[in-house]
């Protein structure tokens, strides 16, 4: 007891020791969480590339970036090509500077644009990618954007309602015309280029006068172009990014039944929430053959590979360099499409409204609707279901394959004329395919069409006008 008294009470020497125990177990657990968080950090900055761009958002949140880098470099007196290769690591040295900097590029953006309606979309993504690169604003001005952000809601409100009766208007007159549309697409080159002639300057659509400038066997890929995608956007609602990735070898493959069974990948676009998703559709042949999707493809790709020689496994990006950034790649074809679009609209006289090859997914969409299609199977269709059921234990091919939806949108059962696919001996999108990859069009366009499933499936004057119309470009191709 003794002992244990003195012990306890002796002294200051036993009190001292306790103390001094203590620190060092404080500093060593300090040292230690210093050391893991550390470690983390390196993980951290080798898994993420701060500097990568895969899609346009990428690039345009990268510029957001870019400009206050050069606003630094001003202040600073620094070099902007020399700063920004090591932004990243500035920032971490200078965060009260990033911070200052940051707060005058985001009231800059909201004093120059406070009358836009999408000024809450644009605060936002400025400020989700400055969180990304580390880079805080200062908290006066965090809670003046918030007490902002009560406007800011009901003018997205309002947009949002806007976009829509706008979109509903302008999916009313695609379906209204959608046949004069695709007629005015198989014109001939010079058919097309004098019918617009009349109706647009060269400053109306930059892009359209850059391609009538091609030579005629070009130019027809372009117009076969337009019309594949926009039948192809209407039958599937995939976004233009997708259709444009289409890749004929691997994302396409020939059901029992003759359907053709589509595979693309999708993700959410920003760095929040990222996520990778696999989704299936299903293209059945029409039942009226100036509208059907998988037609209008096998032309195009015939076309691609048996007058052009081109590289008919990407049919759409035909006329870019592989070499070139994929990016710049989509975006060129995707502007030339919308271009060709513009044009036939105004030969066709259809007010398309805002211009956006996205509303074929409205189109898509407003199609099931009217054929009474069940929500839940639209969202399917168009990739949008996301539930439980369909995270984690439904096949989504299986569901793809099973759904009545082709059908809806193939406007009933499949034309007679495909009838005598059965008596083929290969299925129509293979034996198109292959006869594409080996054969020459400039030996013979007739006997070429003949050979293939398009010759002898088309109707008689469909193919006759058809084959000549190829011969012609192939000889003037020469």
């Amino acid at each position: 007891m003794d002992d244990y008294s003195s012990s306890s009470s002796g002294g200051s020497g036993i009190s001292i020791s306790g103390g001094s125990s203590s620190s060092t177990v404080a500093n060593a657990s300090s040292s230690g969480e210093e050391q893991a968080i550390a470690r983390l950090g390196l993980v951290v900055d080798q898994s993420t590339d701060l500097y990568e761009v895969t899609t346009g958002r990428d690039r345009l949140l990268v510029r957001y970036v870019h400009s206050l880098c050069a606003r630094i470099a001003v202040g600073e007196g620094l070099l902007e090509n020399v700063l920004w290769p090591t932004f990243a690591s500035w920032l971490k040295d200078n965060n009260l500077k990033a911070t200052s900097y940051a707060s005058v590029e985001i009231a800059e953006v909201i004093l120059t644009k406070q009358d836009a309606l999408s000024l809450k979309k644009m605060v936002n993504d400025r400020l989700c990618e400055f969180k990304r690169w580390g880079i805080a604003i200062a908290p006066a001005l965090e809670s003046k954007i918030a007490a902002m952000k009560v406007t800011w809601n009901l003018n997205e409100q309002a947009q949002q309602m806007a976009n829509l009766e706008a979109k509903n208007e302008q999916t009313h007159v695609l379906l209204a015309h959608w046949g004069a549309l695709l007629c005015t697409l198989v014109l001939t080159p010079p058919e097309f280029k004098a019918q617009t002639s009349a109706l647009l300057s060269p400053g109306d659509t930059m892009a359209y006068w850059n391609q009538r400038t091609k030579t005629d066997s070009v130019f027809q890929a372009y117009l076969l172009r337009t019309r594949a995608q926009l039948s192809f956007g209407r039958v599937t609602g995939c976004r233009s990014k997708h259709v444009l990735s289409n890749d004929v070898t691997s994302a396409l493959r020939v059901l029992d039944d003759n359907r053709l069974l589509y595979r693309y990948e999708t993700g959410k676009n920003g760095k929040k929430k990222a996520f990778a998703k696999t989704n299936y559709v299903v293209l059945q042949l029409n039942s009226e053959l100036s509208l059907c999707a998988t037609l209008h493809l096998a032309e195009f790709v015939v076309y691609i590979a048996h007058v052009l020689n081109g590289r008919w496994q990407s049919p759409y990006l035909f006329d870019s360099d592989p070499a070139t950034d994929p990016i710049n790649r989509h975006a060129k074809a995707c502007t030339e499409s919308t271009s060709i679009y513009v044009t036939a609209s105004a030969i066709s006289n259809i007010d398309v409204g805002k211009v956006k090859l996205h509303i074929l997914r409205s189109v898509c969409n407003d199609i099931l609707i009217r054929g009474k299609v069940p929500r839940s199977d639209r969202q399917q269709h168009l990739g949008w279901s996301g539930g439980v059921d369909d995270k984690h234990y439904s096949n989504s091919e299986h569901c793809a394959v099973a759904s009545d939806t082709p059908k809806v949108l193939a406007g009933g059962p499949p034309h007679q004329v495909w009838q005598h696919l059965g008596k083929c001996q290969r299925t129509f999108w293979r034996c198109c395919c292959r006869s594409a990859a080996s054969s020459s069009w400039s030996t013979s366009a007739r006997s070429c069409w003949s050979r293939s499933p398009l010759g002898c499936l088309l109707p008689r004057s469909r193919r006759t006008s058809t084959t000549s119309r190829a011969a012609a470009l192939s000889r003037r191709s020469r």
